[in-house]
C-alpha cells in the first residue's frame, strides 16, 4: 500500500484470508467427497489438493499484481475494489448465503474419483474472490509481500489440517463456523474502512 495509506497488518490479512481461502467452506466439501476414502487415501488427496491450491494462489497473486502495476491502476481504485470484494463476501457469509465458486454448480458426492476429489477441494480453496484479494494486497503493499505470503501459508497449513482430519471434524464443525462468523463481522467493518480510505486516496490523487 502506498505511504499515504496505513498498511494492513498480519491480523487483518489473516482475517481476510481465513474468510476467502480458509476452511469454512472446505471442511464440508472435503468431508463429503472423501466419505468413502481410507485414511491413507484421504491424506494423499489432502496433500495433493493443498499443493496445487497453494501453487495456484501464489502464481495468480504474483502475476495478477504485476499486471495491475503494469496497467498503472491507481492505489485508490485498488482499495475500493478490494474493499468491495471483502465486504460482499463477508456479508454473504454472515447471511449464510452461498458464495460463488468454481465448483458452485457441481454438488459434492462421495463416489468421486481421486482427480475429482482434488478438484472439489481445490475449488473450495482457490476462489475467484480469494485470488482477487491476494492480488489487491500484493499490489497495494509490495513492501509487505513476505508478510502476506506468511499469512497465506498459515491459512494453507490450517486448510491442510482440516482436510487431514475432515472425517472427525465434520461432525463438530461448530467452532470453525463460530470463528468464521466472528471474523466475517470484523471483515465487514475492515472492508468499509478500506473503501473509505480508497475514496480519500482517490480524492488526493485527483487534486
Amino acid at each position: 500500500m502506498v505511504s499515504v495509506v496505513t498498511p494492513i497488518g498480519l491480523s487483518e490479512i489473516l482475517t481476510f484470508l481465513f474468510i476467502m481461502v480458509g476452511p469454512s467452506a472446505l471442511l464440508s466439501t472435503f468431508a463429503r467427497v472423501t466419505a468413502n476414502a481410507s485414511d491413507k487415501e484421504r491424506k494423499r488427496l489432502a496433500w495433493s489438493t493443498i499443493g496445487f491450491a497453494t501453487l495456484s494462489l501464489l502464481i495468480a497473486a504474483f502475476l495478477g499484481s504485476r499486471i495491475l502495476v503494469n496497467w498503472h491502476v491507481s492505489p485508490g481504485a485498488l482499495l475500493i475494489a478490494g474493499g468491495a470484494i471483502l465486504f460482499l463476501v463477508a456479508v454473504l457469509r454472515i447471511l449464510r448465503l452461498p458464495v460463488p465458486s468454481h465448483d458452485s454448480q457441481a454438488p459434492a458426492d462421495s463416489s468421486k474419483s481421486g482427480a475429482s476429489i482434488i478438484q472439489a477441494g481445490y475449488s473450495a480453496i482457490v476462489t475467484p474472490y480469494g485470488i482477487a484479494v491476494l492480488i489487491c494486497l500484493m499490489s497495494l503493499q509490495p513492501q509487505t509481500t513476505a508478510l502476506i505470503l506468511a499469512a497465506l501459508l498459515i491459512i494453507m497449513a490450517l486448510d491442510l489440517v482440516v482436510m487431514l482430519y475432515a472425517k472427525s471434524l465434520w461432525h463438530s464443525a461448530a467452532p470453525i463456523d463460530i470463528v468464521g462468523a466472528i471474523l466475517s463481522i470484523l471483515q465487514v467493518a475492515l472492508s468499509v474502512q478500506i473503501i473509505f480510505s480508497g475514496f480519500q486516496l482517490l480524492i488526493r490523487e485527483t487534486r
